[in-house]
């Protein structure tokens, strides 16, 4: 067990992921001591890309209750991108292929969505909710 209670963060580049935990964790598959010492650990759960199906937990709305899960999470969010940030990335994908220079620490902010902040936020996809 120490090995589940030693984890504390997961981010995963898709809220896909991020939702299959809370399946996984909502599912009876699991030992229920695993999931207690995981949901016991105090993990901070954080995704990308803006989907509804997680904006619904964030917001309580989720055909299926997540309170429980979440409660005992240290935390949930996913993080979103102005589209633009795409273009950029082809851009610099361009210069580089193009032999030019391209700055390698090239960082553009994303917006943390939460559960304080998530009305204010158009996920994409089809919304799951009560």
């Amino acid at each position: 067990m120490d090995e589940i209670t030693a984890t504390k963060y997961i981010f995963t580049h898709d809220d896909e992921i991020a939702m299959g935990i809370l399946e996984a964790l909502k599912s009876s598959d699991i030992d229920e001591a695993k999931k207690e010492a995981f949901l016991g650990a105090g993990v901070h759960l954080g995704a990308s890309s803006g989907l509804n199906e997680i904006y619904s937990v964030l917001k309580g709305i989720h055909q299926k209750d997540y309170t429980a899960e979440v409660a005992q999470l240290a935390d949930l969010f996913s993080v979103t991108y102005d589209p633009a940030m795409i273009q950029i990335a082809i851009d610099d994908m361009i210069t580089h292929l193009e032999g030019g220079e391209v700055e390698q620490d090239h960082v553009i902010p994303v917006e943390v969505v939460d559960a304080t902040n998530v009305d204010q936020y158009k996920g994409f996809g089809d919304a799951v909710s009560q």
